[in-house]
C-alpha cells in the first residue's frame, strides 16, 4: 500500500517516533475498515512525523468519517495554512461542524479567528461567543480569554469579580498565562484589590511554568521589595531567566543591571550585548538606547551613522523620544533640514518636548530672520499651553527679553511662576533673577533668594553655590 511505503519518507522522525511504526500498520489496518479513530491515529504519527502533508490527508479522512477532533485539527490546518493552503473559509466550516459537536478546540479556534486581525473576519461578539462556550466546555486558555474579557470590557461590561472567576478557574486548570494575569489584579491599585504577596504568589507559579512575562515580574518584585523582601541579586536572576525565554523587556533590565551592577557584577561589554539583543528582538526602547550609546561611544565604539540608523529603527516603530533623539543628532551634524523634519514628525503625534525643542530651532535659525522668530514663539506657546513646564519656562523667556514679543516682565513672571509651580528648576531661577532686578517693581532680596534656593534644592548646583554666597552676604549685613 501506498502510506506503508511512505513510512521511509517521513522527514526528521525522531527515534521515539519510529517506534510508532508497528502502531502505524495497526491503524493502517483499522482505517481500510473504516475507523476513523485509526485514520485521526495516523494523521497524528505523520503530524509528529513532520510530515504535515500527509497528515491532513489523513485528518481530511478522518473527519469525513466523523471524528470531531480531526475535524477540529483540519480546520486549524486550514485556519493557519499547515500542511495546505491557508483557506479561513474552510477554516469555519471544519471547526464549525467540530463545534457544534462539542469539540472544545474547535470553539477555541473559532474564538481565536474571528478575534485575530490577520484571518480577515474580525467579529468581536463571535469571537467572545465562541470563548465562552470553550471556557463552559473545559478549555483554560478559552478561559484565561473570558478572564481578559471581562477584565478589559471586550464585547462584555468591565467585572473585576468574573474576570478574577475565569482567571480562577483557568488558573486551576493549570494554564500560566492565567495565572500572571490573575497576580495583575493583585498587583494593580485601579481595581482596589491591592494584596502585593498574593500577586508575586501568582507570578512565581506562572513563572515556574513557563511563563516568560511572570518570570520579569518576579524580577521587579526583587528589585523593588514588593511583596517580598527586597535583593537585587535575585531579581537579576529572575530577569536573566525571563530574557533567557525570549523576553525582550527582561533583557533590557539584565543590560541595565549589568550597566549599574546590580545584583552582579558591573559589565559594561555583557550590558550592551543584552541590550542590543532586546533591541535584536524588537524593543523600540533597547533600539533608543543602542543609538545613545553609538552616539556617545558608551560601551561601544563612537558610531554616528550606526547611531542615525538605531534611532530611525525605534523613530519608524512610533518611539517619540527616539524622534527627538534623531532630530539632535542631526541638528548637531548641522542638518537642520532633517532635525526640522523628525521634530514635526514628533509634533504631529503631540509631544510637547517636541515643540519646545522645535522652538529652540527655530530660535537657532532666527538671528536676523524674523519669521523663525514668530515660529519659534508659536511653538514655545503651543507646548506651554499644553502644559509643558518646559515650555511655559521659555515663554517667560521670550517676554522677559521681547524676543518675537513686546517685553512684558509681569508677564514673564506669570509663566516663570507656572513652570516653577510644575516642579521645574530653570523657571525658579529666573524668578530669583527677576526678583533681583532693580527694575522689576523695585529689587526683593527675599523673594529672590527664596526662588534661587527653590532651584537650587531642585538639583542645580551652580545656584545652589550661589545662594551660599548670597546667604553668607546676607549674614555680614545682618552682622
Amino acid at each position: 500500500m501506498e502510506d506503508r511505503d511512505k513510512l521511509s519518507e517521513i522527514e526528521n522522525m525522531t527515534e521515539e517516533n519510529r517506534n510508532y511504526e508497528k502502531e502505524l500498520e495497526k491503524c493502517l489496518r483499522l482505517a481500510e475498515q473504516g475507523d476513523a479513530e485509526a485514520m485521526y491515529r495516523i494523521a497524528e504519527i505523520y503530524f509528529n512525523g513532520c510530515n504535515q502533508e500527509i497528515a491532513v490527508e489523513w485528518y481530511r479522512k478522518s473527519a469525513e468519517a466523523g471524528n470531531t477532533d480531526a475535524m477540529a485539527e483540519l480546520g486549524c490546518a486550514y485556519q493557519y495554512g499547515v500542511g495546505i493552503a491557508q483557506d479561513v473559509d474552510e477554516a469555519i466550516v471544519w471547526n464549525e461542524k467540530a463545534a457544534n459537536a462539542g469539540n472544545s478546540d474547535a470553539m477555541l479556534f473559532l474564538g481565536l479567528l474571528f478575534e485575530k486581525e490577520e484571518f480577515g473576519k474580525l467579529d468581536a461578539q463571535k469571537s467572545i461567543e465562541w470563548y465562552r462556550k470553550a471556557a463552559e466546555a473545559g478549555d483554560a486558555i478559552a478561559m484565561n480569554a473570558m478572564g481578559f474579557a471581562y477584565e478589559h470590557g471586550n464585547e462584555v461590561e468591565i467585572n473585576i469579580d468574573l474576570a478574577i472567576y475565569w482567571y480562577e478557574k483557568a488558573s486551576s486548570a493549570g494554564n500560566a498565562k492565567a495565572m500572571y494575569n490573575l497576580g495583575t489584579i493583585y498587583d494593580n491599585e485601579k481595581y482596589a484589590r491591592i494584596d502585593k504577596k498574593k500577586a508575586v504568589a501568582l507570578y512565581r507559579k506562572s513563572a515556574e511554568a513557563g511563563e516568560s512575562t511572570a518570570m520579569l515580574r518576579m524580577g521587579a518584585a526583587y528589585q523593588k521589595g514588593e511583596g517580598v523582601e527586597q535583593n537585587m541579586t535575585t531579581a537579576t536572576e529572575w530577569y536573566l531567566k525571563a530574557a533567557e525565554a525570549g523576553d525582550d523587556w527582561a533583557m533590557m533590565a539584565v543590560g541595565i543591571a549589568y550597566e549599574k551592577g546590580n545584583g552582579v557584577e558591573q559589565d559594561n561589554e555583557k550590558s550592551i550585548e543584552w541590550i542590543k539583543k532586546s533591541a535584536d528582538a524588537g524593543n523600540i526602547y533597547a533600539m533608543n538606547v543602542m543609538g545613545f550609546n553609538c552616539e556617545t561611544g558608551q560601551g561601544v565604539e563612537q558610531d554616528t551613522d550606526m547611531a542615525i540608523a538605531w534611532f530611525k529603527k525605534a523613530a519608524d516603530a512610533g518611539l517619540l523620544v527616539a524622534m527627538r533623539n534623531l532630530a539632535d543628532v542631526y541638528f548637531t551634524m548641522n542638518d537642520t533640514n532633517k532635525a526640522e523634519e523628525w521634530l514635526i514628525k514628533a509634533v504631529d503625534e503631540g509631544d510637547t518636548t517636541a515643540m519646545v525643542m522645535l522652538g529652540i530651532l527655530y530660535e537657532y535659525l532666527g538671528e536676523g530672520d524674523e519669521q523663525y522668530i514668530e515660529k519659534s514663539v508659536v511653538w514655545f506657546r503651543r507646548a506651554a499651553d499644553a502644559g509643558d513646564s518646559a515650555g511655559m519656562n521659555s515663554m517667560g523667556v521670550v517676554y522677559s527679553h521681547g524676543y518675537g514679543v513686546d517685553k512684558d516682565n509681569d508677564k514673564a513672571e506669570e509663566w516663570f511662576h507656572k513652570a516653577a509651580e510644575a516642579g521645574y528648576a530653570e523657571a525658579m531661577y529666573h524668578l530669583g533673577m527677576l526678583y533681583d532686578d532693580d527694575d522689576y517693581h523695585g529689587k526683593n532680596k527675599e523673594k529672590s533668594i527664596e526662588w534661587l534656593q527653590k532651584a537650587a534644592e531642585a538639583g542645580d548646583e551652580d545656584v545652589q553655590k550661589w545662594v551660599e554666597e548670597l546667604n553668607d552676604g546676607a549674614d555680614c549685613e545682618e552682622q
